[in-house]
């Protein structure tokens, strides 16, 4: 009801606009805006919104006067639209911060950080830098992993890969800047909050015997976090990796850390216009980079015959 109530709120001002004379509000401009109705009638105390595209000129940055503006690591991805380096990027993504707020950025390559550094003091906003040395990681494994934080002691994160650990310090340093707005957020909330994470298709193991493990990563940044993982849970397996890759995104870059890992790859075709034929992978996997690869019609067929092709040596990652 809620939903259907907000969608008929924005379907009139689209309307509005339309016969104005104006543009009708994008696929994601629609929803965003059927969120803000939707979380404004919830009276949510706090509401952490992610950008679709960038920053600067996403939908989300209509927000006015943010809390907090925190940049994960960034990547080249959409360089259509964002630019073609790290640095043009960064611009982008430091488009969001606005005077009197907070920004709180992921450690990473120096040169984003300068810009960022740059754009914060152009707006005389104060930035943490959130630095994973804040913690030591005792244990780590698909399951999760078990840390020790100067500041909130025995945490279990319970996602995997190194990857998280660095989002787990732009989290921390993030609840921390609320904290200096007067925000009252106590320790034993914030270790409970993150041991109750649930980051579904984030290398998640699905099933085991063989190991199934789905990852959404689409970009190279993403998929070498998720082969490192691989790496480090699995040093003795080789990979049955199920793909299925959009035409548009960095396919070579992303293969080329995934195929040292594989055993061989399982190719599907996305439900979407802008996914790779399943063929022309395979074809492209087995001539330009000499690895087996096996077409399929369905998810289900692949899903199938990469645990079949997998049996007791390898585990099965669907990835791409």
């Amino acid at each position: 009801e809620a939903f259907l109530r907000a969608f008929l709120k924005i379907k009139a001002l689209a309307d509005e606009l339309v016969e104005a004379g104006d543009y009708h509000p994008t696929y994601f401009e629609f929803l965003f805006l059927m969120g803000m109705v939707i979380f404004d009638e919830a009276d949510v105390d706090l509401l952490v919104l992610e950008t679709g595209l960038g920053g600067r000129l996403d939908a989300t940055n209509s927000i006015v006067s943010p809390l907090a503006c925190v940049i994960t690591s960034i990547s080249l991805d959409h360089v259509e639209y964002l630019g073609d380096t790290i640095e043009k990027i960064a611009a982008e993504k430091g488009g969001i911060i606005k005077p009197g707020c907070y920004a709180v950025m992921a450690e990473q390559k120096e040169s984003a950080m300068n810009v960022v550094r740059e754009i914060c003091k152009q707006k005389q906003v104060p930035l943490t830098i959130a630095s994973v040395s804040r913690m030591k990681v005792l244990s780590s494994s698909v399951e999760g992993q078990q840390i020790e934080d100067k500041e909130y002691g025995a945490i279990f994160l319970p996602l995997a890969g190194s990857h998280q650990v660095k989002n787990l310090a732009n989290v921390l340093e993030t609840v921390g800047v609320l904290k200096q707005q007067g925000y009252q957020i106590s320790n034993d909330a914030v270790v409970d909050g993150i041991r109750q994470t649930k980051w579904p298709a984030r290398m998640q193991r699905l099933c085991t015997n063989p190991d199934f493990l789905l990852d959404g990563g689409h970009n190279p940044q993403c998929v070498q976090a998720a082969t490192e993982a691989l790496k480090a849970f699995y040093p003795d397996k080789k990979v049955v990796f199920l793909t299925g890759m959009m035409q548009d995104k960095d396919t070579d870059r992303m293969l080329e850390e995934m195929v040292p890992l594989a055993q061989e790859f399982v190719c599907i075709h996305p439900d979407s216009q802008r996914a790779m034929d399943q063929n022309d992978m395979c074809r492209m996997l087995r001539e330009r980079y000499g690895v087996q690869a096996t077409a399929c019609q369905t998810v289900n067929e692949g899903i199938r015959t990469a645990i079949k092709k997998a049996g007791d040596h390898a585990v099965v990652c669907a990835l791409g």
